[in-house]
């Protein structure tokens, strides 16, 4: 059973792989076999442009969009996000991960250059949706990490203007929903003016963080590209009711065999 679930884990990480590079099929042809498409080479696959594809439904799905202020339509990109290397730490669309599991920074934030032969600048935004509860989000969007000026892809590099904090267990308040959010910097490298925040978990200047106002006040535009996950407080009482996500998968994988689900299939 565990290699069945490590299964459907790769075959939904190369369809989104698939969509990525223009794959795009109807909702009903997407999502009743997976693997009717994982297979096929894209040059194959009818596109259309009038139906949502595989991301678009996963953000409307878990009402990423619109309770996302940033998205007013779903980004055509993949984020790639794995917090821990053994293959039980990757974000993909709305699986649950343990609080546990996310309480340091990614291992691993990846995507695609867009001009491989110019110097492009990047911003990275993480942010919880559900603060203090999905049912009364009074804070949304708690700001958990913002890292600006990435020189291509190289995460490193970059400007950290709000240290990473991890998920804070919160128990009683249901499931939360922890967004990343990539944008292209098309102006250049920015001089950010905001204050510098430390990795202090209650600092009252993370709460009711806004990515629109955000990105408005440095030109941003639209996230280039989004993933995230899912946290269910109490964790140890599991799901709540009527919850789906799709879990991660059961068995370690080394990093060459997770290169080869490669949500960005480079």
């Amino acid at each position: 059973m565990k290699f069945i679930l490590a299964g459907i884990f790769v075959l939904r990480c190369n369809f989104y792989s698939n969509f990525a590079q223009g794959a795009t099929t109807t909702r009903q042809t997407t999502f009743k076999d997976h693997s009717a498409h994982v297979s096929t080479s894209t040059n194959s696959i009818h596109t259309s442009t009038t139906t949502p594809g595989p991301i678009a439904y996963e953000l409307h799905r878990d009402k990423i969009i619109p309770d996302l202020s940033t998205l007013d339509k779903c980004p055509q990109r993949v984020l790639k996000v794995i917090y821990e290397e053994d293959g039980y730490g990757a974000v993909c669309y709305g699986n649950t991960l343990k609080a546990a599991t996310a309480h340091a920074a990614p291992e691993t934030v990846a995507w695609k250059c867009e001009n491989p032969d110019e110097a492009t600048f990047y911003t990275i935004i993480f942010v919880d949706l559900d603060a203090p509860s999905r049912s009364n989000p009074v804070d949304r969007e708690w700001l958990h990490w913002i890292v600006g000026n990435i020189p291509d892809n190289r995460l490193h590099s970059g400007q950290t203007i709000a240290e990473y904090i991890g998920p804070t267990p919160m128990h009683g308040n249901g499931t939360h929903r922890f967004v990343f959010q990539l944008f292209l910097q098309e102006k250049g490298k920015i001089h950010f003016e905001d204050t510098y925040l430390t990795a202090r978990a209650n600092d009252p200047r993370r709460a009711k963080f806004s990515s629109k106002e955000f990105a408005k006040k440095y030109s941003l535009g639209r996230p280039h590209a989004v993933n995230y996950f899912l946290v269910t407080w109490p964790e140890e009482q599991g799901l709540e009711e009527g919850e789906t996500p799709v879990q991660p998968p059961v068995i370690p994988m080394t990093t060459e065999e997770y290169t080869e689900i490669d949500l960005l299939n480079w």
